[in-house]
């Protein structure tokens, strides 16, 4: 069972994850890397994204704390991609911004409710490993840096008057 207190802090830091993680994607295109690839790359960081906050009600829903839904997003890197995908791509066909954030709105519901019957785990008898990439890391360091700076501010330090 998680605790209220739980619950809330974990939502709170998971949400600064995601704005973090945003922001890192778009940092991607400004690497000195081709822009076809840096497009790519930013594309796979908003599906991860968008995957991310489908499933984010159905772990919600079962107590799944922040860091086992990371670990859980890269572990299975290839299909949280591929789940994320379609919703990246037609919520970024238009340059118009509005038009995107509609079609977002408008399909975004229908991954949540997709999120609930998906079978992302692999099979028992699937032989071949996946690696693990660990994409969420550098924003979880800032997220972390973000957090232990505002707890020392929030939290009283002992010893201190």
């Amino acid at each position: 069972m998680v605790y209220s207190s739980t619950a809330l802090s974990d939502l709170l830091v998971s949400l600064l994850l995601g704005c973090v993680f945003l922001g890192q994607g778009l940092l991607v295109s400004y690497l000195p890397l081709p822009s076809f690839i840096c497009s790519v790359v930013s594309f796979i960081h908003l599906s991860l994204l968008n995957s991310m906050y489908s499933f984010e009600y159905f772990w919600s829903s079962r107590s799944v704390l922040l860091h086992k839904r990371i670990e859980r997003l890269e572990a299975y890197l290839p299909y949280f991609i591929g789940f994320g995908a379609p919703l990246t791509f037609v919520s970024t066909l238009s340059n118009n911004f509005l038009l995107n954030g509609s079609v977002f709105g408008t399909f975004f519901p229908l991954f949540i409710i997709s999120s609930y019957k998906a079978s992302w785990e692999k099979p028992k008898d699937f032989r071949r490993p996946t690696p693990v990439i660990n994409i969420f890391t550098p924003s979880r360091l800032v997220t972390d840096g973000f957090v232990n700076f505002f707890s020392g501010m929030v939290v009283p330090q002992r010893g201190r008057s």
